[in-house]
């Protein structure tokens, strides 16, 4: 998965359970992100329930 990320900016929707208990549709976009010496992961979680 690490070398997908590196090469190109991920999307897509996935199903995640919240704390109290409920599933919530959402919208993922992961990028990796050179940061002087360091690359970080950023990933953008965006609720798409209706």
């Amino acid at each position: 998965m690490r070398q997908q990320v590196l090469l190109e900016p991920q999307h897509f929707e996935w199903i995640l359970q919240v704390v109290d208990g409920n599933l919530i549709d959402t919208e993922i976009t992961m990028t990796a992100i050179n940061l002087k010496s360091d690359m970080v992961l950023q990933v953008l979680i965006r609720d798409i329930t209706e």
